[in-house]
């Protein structure tokens, strides 16, 4: 406080400035009125204060975001709370923001059931927010209809179901009004609890959990509440769009049936009625149905367009059913209707027979038909991005709008086709796109498909590590297929700065612990000329050979009986090249104490075993560090290369190394190379 009274002016500095305030208006009123403007008399022009903008609560936030950007290189906004801990694979983002999210939600259980802990509290005003209150129990809380809208408001399906059977068992009068609403929360649902899909503040389980499909329960709440409401349309409706959304053969020959009594009834059926079952009826259904919705003249809208659609893609005729699609959707915009991203999914799947038939692969894994499916499919993808892109605004029309950048991008990658992909990619991200992807999961396939297809049909490598650098793992999670595919391309176009995020990324992804890919590091690392590398590259070069080489050291002496499980044993191959790349960085004592384990046969057959006695060591290593060892003169360490050898390769190979060690150091004769090399 004292700092701040300080610096604000005292009274004598306010007269002051007041003063020089006012000569200089008088000084500039004068110079006015010279000048002939209209001012009279030195009088201050007059000051209109506009009235306050009216924004959002988010506006700010928005302009802010448009302002900075999106920065490629930081991780995602989920992870970045803790840096050393930012996940790298999917398997680990999902493990991170799970453990985040269900640790706030069992604070919340510790809140709510004792609210009592948390009361002495100083905040003003009072934030509701941090005083969460437990849900009340169907069986405890007062059997009124006032508590009952409340739980069909917050969609508690099944506490609102068992506040209801116990107000009817206790003859408590329940409203139709009330009925109703509980009818339509129940028919929705199946009489099922809200899915994880659509959980609204639980993002992690919306996008992680799993929802099982289940069939319509006959005989259950929702037919109960139906016997007890008046069997209007709008009742009848609700019932038979439930009907088909569980769908069962049962439920929509039961859906069919009542659109039948409804017409019989002179009641018009709504439109939701009629999609359900135009989208999960067979041909003669929605056929019916089709003829029925013009005969009482109910007004197709979007999802009916889709359920047909949807309806069209079960033919079995691929032609025909190419066809039906291209002639909706003619007539779709023919009528004024905007097909949505739904619409444009239900048309691309419907091309191909089946979704798996694209799921990965090249050309040379399809046959016949299936190539010309996909150039069907690159025809209509061409044409429906052209429309997208000329669109003023992209906007969400239902749950499934998102996919279709998925099979878009999907049907691009099979076809090896870049400038699609990256259309497709700049229409997703452009302003007037409204449609995201769920992060972590659909998102991160969307960009992994992405990002493989650039590193394949790209050849510069400068290009291929800005993207990798882009997305990885802001968006795209490492995998052991992308880590394999940007192995080859530094290998055929070598940069360091490129292998060393190659690599981090490989350990932190535990790539490092598969014996196939550890082979690739190492043999990446061993191809990097060390002398040509800058000192700063050098250090990076050195600390990365320090990191693989302490983790596979580690890896192999869990020998314990409690961590056995987590032991991988080093394979001879494995020990030569983690000694020549420390012997290449001036760790030449450490690499050839790894050396002399490979001649203990405790290391390989003991109880604490650390070396595999499958395989070979590398014959290029081991004669590498040889050949130095024979230049700095140390016979110790050229017989200890040689000695490895001697395990495992032929006379042939060990003559002409003998005869560099004795010609080296002339200790024995020239005529004793043979009876050497035998010993």
């Amino acid at each position: 406080m004292l700092r701040l009274r300080h610096c604000l002016p005292g009274p004598s500095a306010i007269r002051v400035l007041s003063s020089a305030v006012a000569s200089g208006s008088d000084k500039a009123g004068a110079e006015t009125s010279e000048g002939g403007s209209s001012q009279q008399g030195g009088r201050l022009p007059r000051v209109t204060i506009q009235p306050a903008i009216k924004r959002n609560p988010t506006d700010l936030l928005q302009a802010l975001s448009d302002t900075v950007g999106v920065d490629p290189t930081a991780p995602h906004f989920a992870f970045i709370d803790d840096p050393a801990m930012i996940p790298s694979t999917a398997a680990a983002k999902r493990h991170y923001y799970m453990a985040k999210e269900l640790g706030k939600r069992a604070a919340r259980q510790l809140a709510e059931e004792w609210p009592t802990l948390f009361m002495f509290d100083r905040d003003y005003p009072r934030l509701s927010a941090f005083r969460p209150e437990q849900q009340p129990d169907p069986l405890q809380v007062d059997p009124t209809e006032e508590n009952l809208l409340k739980m069909v408001e917050q969609r508690e399906v099944k506490d609102a179901v068992m506040l209801y059977e116990r107000m009817r068992s206790e003859n408590k009068d329940v409203s139709d009004s009330a009925q109703l609403a509980l009818f339509k929360l129940v028919a929705y649902y199946n009489g099922e609890n809200v899915p994880f899909a659509e959980w609204e503040e639980w993002h992690g389980l919306r996008n992680y959990g799993e929802s099982k499909y289940n069939e319509w329960t006959n005989a259950g709440i929702a037919d109960l509440l139906y016997e007890t409401l008046p069997k209007t349309a709008e009742t009848t409706s609700i019932l038979v769009a439930g009907m088909c959304k569980f769908a069962s053969a049962e439920s929509v020959q039961r859906a069919e049936n009542l659109i039948k009594e409804m017409l019989e009834k002179n009641q018009v059926p709504h439109v939701e009625a009629f999609n359900g079952l135009i989208a999960k009826g067979d041909h003669g259904q929605w056929t019916w149905a089709l003829a029925q919705m013009k005969n009482v003249k109910v007004k197709p809208n979007i999802g009916t367009w889709n359920a047909l659609l949807s309806a069209n893609t079960k033919l079995q005729s691929n032609s025909e059913r190419k066809s039906h699609l291209a002639k909706l959707l003619n007539e779709m915009i023919a009528l004024g209707v905007e097909p949505s991203l739904t619409s444009y999914n239900i048309v691309l799947e419907g091309i191909i027979d089946t979704r798996e038939q694209v799921a990965g692969g090249t050309h040379g894994g399809m046959t016949r038909e299936e190539q010309d499916q996909l150039e069907d499919a690159l025809s209509w993808m061409v044409e429906i991005v052209s429309r997208l892109e000329s669109l003023p605004q992209l906007t969400i029309q239902s749950p499934e709008c998102n996919h279709f950048f998925l099979t878009a991008m999907v049907y691009a990658s099979r076809a090896s086709n870049l400038p699609l992909a990256e259309r497709l990619v700049a229409l997703y991200e452009s302003e007037k796109n409204l449609v995201k992807m769920p992060a972590f999961t659909v998102e991160n396939q969307f960009y992994t498909r992405y990002l493989r297809l650039y590193i394949e049909r790209t050849h510069s490598i400068n290009d291929i590590e800005e993207k990798y650098k882009e997305l990885v793992p802001r968006l795209v999670g490492v995998t052991k297929t992308l880590t394999r595919e940007m192995c080859e391309k530094v290998r055929n176009a070598p940069k360091w700065s490129c292998i060393r995020r190659v690599i981090e990324d490989g350990i932190n992804s535990r790539a490092m612990t598969d014996h196939k890919q550890s082979s690739i590091f190492r043999k990446i690392l061993l191809d990097v000329s060390f002398l040509n590398l800058s000192i700063s590259e050098r250090e990076e070069y050195k600390n990365l050979v320090k990191k693989l080489v302490g983790a596979w050291v580690e890896l192999s002496r869990f020998t314990e009986e409690n961590t056995k499980r987590l032991q991988i044993k080093m394979f001879p191959a494995t020990v030569s090249e983690c000694a020549l790349m420390l012997h290449r960085i001036g760790e030449s004592d450490r690499a050839y104490e790894m050396l002399e384990t490979l001649l203990d046969e405790e290391a390989k057959y003991g109880e604490t075993a650390t070396i595999t006695d499958q395989g070979t060591p590398n014959y290029q290593s081991i004669n590498e560090m040889f050949q130095d060892a024979l230049r700095e003169s140390n016979a110790s360490r050229a017989a200890i290369c040689l000695e490895i050898l001697a395990l495992n390769t032929s006379r042939n190979k060990l003559e002409p190394l003998a005869a560099q060690i004795i010609e080296r150091y002339e200790f024995i004769s020239s005529k004793n190379i043979k009876s050497f090399c035998i010993l």
